[in-house]
C-alpha cells in the first residue's frame, strides 16, 4: 500500500527527527540516499525503510527481504532533508553501547561544531580504526548533514558523550593522549611509543580547551608553509593516518 497522506504517523516521525530533541527522545535518526542506506543496513537494529513511489521501481530489488514503506513522490520530497533526493531513506536506532576502553585508537573531540567537519572526522575515523569517539560539547553526530557526510560510517563507530575531564580519565585507562595544536611538535618528526592512543581535535575557531591541553601527554601540530590554520576535518584526517600507520603496521583489508 502506498502512503498518500501527510498525516501518516511514520512520515510525521521522519519530519520530527530533523530536530535533535526528537532524535534524543526517540533514540533514532535518519539515513538518506540509496548508497548510504544500503551500506548502513548490516549495522542497524530494526531499520525502517521508506522509498518514494518512483524509487521503489528502481531500487526495491536491492532491498530484498526488507520491509519497505512506500509513499507518493511529492510526500517523500516533503519529509526528506536533501534537495534532489534519491527517494530512499531509513529510520535507524542509535547505537546503545557502553565504553569498554579496549579500543587501541580513540578520538576525543572538543566542541566540534560544524556538521561537515564532524562527518569527515567520523568517516576518516572508521577508515583508520579510531573506533571509539568521545564528544565534548560537539554538534550532534546524528544531525542529518553529519550523517550524510559520514557515508554510513556513523552506524559503524561508537559515539559517546564526554566532558573536559575525560582526557585525564582516558589516561587512567591506559591511553596516551595527543592533542592537536599549532604550538605543538611537528607530527612528522615525532617518534611515538604507546599501547593505546587518544587523539584530541579541538573547536574550529578556538582549538582545544586549556584543561585538555594541560592534561595531554604530547601536543602535536601539522607543519604549514603558509596560512594560519587548516580545516578541523582535514587536520584530524592527516593526524589519524599518521598516528595509525606510522607507529606500527596495522592489519587492514586488502
Amino acid at each position: 500500500m502506498i502512503i498518500t497522506s501527510k498525516e501518516n504517523s511514520f512520515l510525521k516521525t521522519i519530519v520530527k527527527l530533523k530536530e535533535k530533541k526528537y532524535r534524543d527522545e526517540f533514540n533514532k535518526y535518519v539515513v538518506e540516499g540509496y548508497r548510504a542506506v544500503k551500506d548502513s543496513l548490516p549495522f542497524l537494529s530494526e531499520p525502517q525503510l521508506l522509498l518514494s513511489e518512483s524509487a521503489y521501481e528502481k531500487f526495491a530489488s536491492y532491498f530484498e527481504g526488507k520491509t519497505l514503506n512506500v509513499c507518493a513522490d511529492n510526500l517523500f520530497d516533503r519529509v526528506c532533508d536533501t534537495e534532489n533526493a534519491q527517494g530512499v531513506l531509513c529510520v535507524a536506532e542509535k547505537k546503545n553501547v557502553v565504553p569498554d576502553y579496549k579500543a587501541e585508537y580513540v578520538l576525543l573531540l572538543d566542541r566540534i561544531r560544524d556538521p561537515g567537519n564532524m562527518g569527515t572526522i567520523i568517516r576518516t575515523a572508521l577508515a583508520t580504526g579510531f573506533t571509539d569517539i568521545y564528544c565534548v560539547g560537539c554538534v550532534d553526530p546524528y544531525n542529518p548533514k553529519t550523517v550524510r557526510s559520514t557515508m554510513s560510517a556513523v552506524s559503524r563507530v561508537n559515539l559517546f558523550d564526554a566532558d573536559e575531564n575525560y582526557a585525564n580519565f582516558l589516561k587512567q585507562k591506559g591511553y596516551k593522549v595527543f592533542s592537536a595544536d599549532m604550538g605543538g611538535k611537528n607530527v612528522f618528526y615525532t617518534e611515538f611509543s604507546f599501547e593505546k592512543c587518544c587523539l584530541v581535535i579541538g573547536n574550529e575557531a578556538n582549538g582545544i580547551c586549556e584543561s585538555i591541553i594541560t592534561s595531554s601527554d604530547e601536543v602535536l601540530c601539522l607543519p604549514m608553509y603558509d596560512g594560519e590554520s587548516l580545516n578541523a576535518g582535514v587536520s584530524a584526517a592527516v593526524l589519524m593516518y599518521q598516528l595509525r600507520f606510522s607507529c606500527k603496521k596495522p592489519k587492514i583489508n586488502a
